[in-house]
């Protein structure tokens, strides 16, 4: 736009540069035609000439001047539009970097949501591998606990066996003890009927 106003104003520049070399040029025949003329006056249909020149001269301009003004006046409207056009296009800009903006402010909060996710992630990759330390020392300790039970149930078996033994040996024991017992009864009942029989004696 400013390369187009900077050509109007040389045109209208060139335009007062013609326009002063066209009245010098009408003056320098004015005054040629003075000179020429014996009496000092100019003829009439010489000077008319010349007027007439000047006339279409300065129609011609006043029309190209006319012309540039209204070229000026659809300048200054496209100007306006061109204004008009840039304020949208500045309003349309805002806009974007509004958006442009959140996008970002979003962008940066689902980054955080990803470094959230990487480090939850990580703890629970650690606690996983804890999670097979622990397990594998379980597994372990249950495996000593099932040795250990089945030494304890051999031992068991061991101990049953020999609570059978005793038992049997105890049971004979008692059923001896028992017949001793008897025996012992049975002897001190036959002591009894002796002594009564010799206090029966000794009475008579």
């Amino acid at each position: 736009m400013s390369k187009w106003l900077n050509s109007i104003s040389s045109t209208l520049d060139n335009l007062d540069s013609g326009l002063e070399s066209t009245v010098a040029e009408l003056g320098s025949r004015l005054d040629v035609r003075l000179d020429n003329n014996d009496s000092g006056e100019v003829a009439g249909d010489g000077f008319e000439k010349v007027e007439e020149e000047g006339v279409a001269v300065d129609g011609g301009l006043k029309r190209r001047y006319n012309s540039l003004v209204e070229e000026l006046k659809g300048a200054d409207k496209r100007n306006a539009d061109l204004a008009r056009e840039l304020n949208q296009l500045n309003k349309s800009f805002l806009t974007l970097q509004q958006t442009t903006s959140s996008k970002d402010i979003e962008i940066s909060n689902l980054s955080n949501q990803v470094t959230s996710l990487k480090s939850t992630l990580a703890a629970k990759t650690a606690q996983h591998a804890n999670v097979d330390v622990i397990t594998e020392t379980l597994q372990s300790e249950v495996h000593s606990l099932r040795t250990s039970n089945s030494e304890l149930q051999a031992q068991a078996t061991s101990l049953s066996s020999s609570l059978s033994s005793l038992r049997k040996e105890k049971e004979s024991d008692l059923l001896d003890f028992e017949r001793r017992l008897h025996a012992s009864a049975s002897e001190i009942l036959s002591l009894k009927k002796s002594k009564n029989l010799l206090l029966k004696i000794r009475k008579l």
